[in-house]
């Protein structure tokens, strides 16, 4: 039995093989709907591309399964078993559709992606190719600002035994700054049933002799993942034409790649011959999971210096933090100057329930909806919560288990702690009211457009602005003297695994539009716990907001829910975080503190949120 990890969490869905006694096998696929309303969802069988799923018990036939996600609509507590038809059984009405190319540059090569390292090459890449590209990707565009001029900063390749790669460096400029960008490039020949995101991430089409291929991202080939993970197992390394290119095992226990390092990396990456499945392309950084236990990031914008994700997962786990995946290793590239810059991230893999955010959001809307079936008494209303206050409780427990250990002394500069000053404080004021200022611009802009009820809710938040600004000060001057550490800098819901019923804490890369040296500063950890109370309030908000688009009726015990639901669970969260907090052998925030600190970053949190919703 193997199953299948379909982002709707109401789906369950697994495949079965069967033998059959002429051994050829069948396949059944299985799929479940456990909630009481229609729901649809999205099943990734590509590698049974080609097939046709017969319904067991009638035996209509389905549409045909592709190299896209299979979509099906189950009906309340319903179920489907199919049965995967091979091109043998197939249906007599099964048409083998054509596949449409799209309008690509063609590059010739002769021998390899070697030849494509030319000047006449890199130039029509540059003008042809790289600047459409790259406008349409979306991890391009999370930077901020429209891309300038493109160019190839450098283009090197390497070949390896999983596959030959060119390892493309784009530069651009936007808003005043120089940025460079990681696009490795592979080619895919259509040897194997093209999956989607090969022509969805190609750049142009290659020809070599009489093979038609096309070339694109190395994140949709499965052989540059493998070469990834074989790269760290053998501490493989390349001299590129202006620098190296290593693969490194993560040490713990000195930040240094070391043989014991590659032993211990050998001992827990997945076989060669692993699967591999694809979470996201367009993010700032593109994740694949290889044989369910390995997750690899291919981080987009290049940036000299630790990275912050490789950087803090591998100092809490030297420090017995365990709630955060362990790093096992990166693919670094230093220049002939020394600079290192991380390019690929390869870590633990852990199997979850998914984020914190989609499991509090369906837990509140069961509890809603049984509220407005009536199927919900007092106790039920108090049974309904109970797996959110859980979860809150244990978010609370390790995000301060997190802070303690960022609290402690340490002899190096990037984790030793250090206390606020009052100039720092006051710095933190500033930045409340610049966020603050933005907030009301967009307001602003957005207001002409709005109802004439959001634009009374404009004007009454305006008449508010003066004392706001007032209190700011005044919230930010009990940080003077407060400890600040590393933190974690863009906590929410969304940087939470529910694992067990426990919390795991992902995510320590940051806003890629903000530099890296700015996400490594220290700040005060109860930006963290702003980031988490803010969330769980934008929680309850779209529990509620998605009912009333529903076209649902109000209802009093649905609203009391949802009030219970931000009260109760906010408050949770607060006393597991405060009584962990009071019980750590390095404190960080002073009793007198905290109150002023926590709404003070609550403001700028919402601002920043105002701010996203309006553009």
């Amino acid at each position: 039995m193997r199953f299948l990890y379909p982002g709707n969490r109401r789906i369950l869905a697994y495949i079965r093989d069967l033998p059959e006694q002429d051994d050829a096998g069948e396949t059944i696929l299985c799929v479940y709907n456990l909630a009481r309303t229609a729901q649809a969802v999205e099943l990734d069988l590509s590698a049974f591309a080609g097939r046709v799923p017969l319904d067991i018990i009638g035996g209509s036939p389905f549409p045909p399964i592709g190299p896209l996600p299979y979509v099906l609509t189950l009906p309340p507590y319903a179920f489907y078993w199919f049965s995967l038809a091979t091109e043998t059984s197939m249906p007599g009405w099964r048409v083998e559709p054509s596949e449409p190319l799209p309008d690509f540059v063609t590059l010739v090569m002769r021998d390899g992606l070697r030849d494509l390292v030319t000047r006449q090459t890199l130039r029509s890449l540059e003008t042809d190719v790289l600047p459409p590209y790259l406008a349409r990707r979306r991890w391009l565009a999370s930077g901020g600002g429209e891309a300038g001029n493109v160019s190839i900063a450098a283009m090197d390749h390497v070949g390896t035994p999983e596959g030959e790669f060119l390892l493309c460096q784009a530069a651009l400029t936007r808003g005043g700054r120089d940025e460079r960008y990681f696009l490795p490039l592979a080619a895919d020949w259509g040897e194997q049933p093209a999956a989607p995101i090969v022509q969805q991430l190609a750049l142009a089409r290659l020809r070599q002799q009489r093979r038609l291929g096309h070339l694109t991202d190395g994140f949709a080939v499965d052989s540059f993942a493998r070469a990834a993970i074989a790269g760290i197992r053998e501490a493989r390394s390349f001299r590129l034409a202006a620098g190296t290119l290593a693969f490194e095992a993560t040490d713990e226990a000195t930040d240094e790649a070391t043989d014991e390092a590659t032993e211990r990396a050998r001992a827990v990456l997945p076989a060669d011959d692993a699967g591999i499945r694809r979470l996201s392309a367009e993010h700032a950084s593109s994740a694949m999971i290889m044989g369910e236990a390995t997750i690899i990031k291919i981080l987009r914008r290049i940036e000299v210096g630790d990275h912050p994700e490789v950087e803090m997962p591998r100092f809490l786990a030297a420090h017995g933090f365990a709630h955060t995946p362990a790093p096992l290793g990166e693919v670094v590239l230093t220049d002939d100057a020394g600079a290192r810059s991380t390019l690929v991230i390869v870590q633990h893999y852990v199997r979850n329930q998914g984020d914190a955010r989609q499991y509090m959001i369906d837990a509140l809307s069961r509890a809603v909806d049984d509220a407005a079936h009536a199927e919900l008494d007092a106790a039920g209303e108090d049974a309904a919560l109970v797996p959110c206050l859980a979860l809150a409780g244990a978010i609370g427990r390790r995000l301060a288990e997190m802070h303690a250990v960022l609290a402690m002394p340490h002899s190096s500069a990037a984790f030793a702690p250090r206390s606020a000053g009052t100039d720092e404080a006051a710095g933190w004021a500033e930045t409340a009211r610049s966020r603050i200022a933005a907030a009301f611009a967009a307001l602003d802009d957005a207001s002409p457009a709005s109802g004439p009820d959001a634009q009374e809710i404009v004007a009454q938040l305006q008449r508010t602005r003066a004392s706001l600004e007032t209190e700011i000060s005044r919230l930010a001057s009990a940080g003077a003297g407060t400890l600040t550490t590393r933190i974690h800098g863009d906590f929410h819901l969304g940087r939470i695994l529910v694992v067990h019923g426990d919390a795991l804490i992902i995510d320590f890369e940051g806003e890629a539009s903000i530099p890296l040296a700015i996400r490594r500063r220290k700040a005060s950890p109860l930006r963290d716990v702003a980031g988490v109370l803010w969330s769980l309030d934008d929680a309850a908000l779209t529990v509620r907001q998605a009912r009333l688009a529903s076209g649902a009726r109000p209802a009093r015990r649905c609203d009391a829910i949802v009030e219970r639901f931000r009260n109760e669970v906010s408050a949770a969260f607060t006393l597991a975080y405060r009584a962990s907090e009071a019980a750590a052998p390095h404190r960080w925030v002073d009793d007198n503190a905290w109150d002023g600190l926590v709404r003070l970053f609550l403001v700028e949190t919402v601002a920043d949120a105002v701010c996203r919703e309006a553009a």
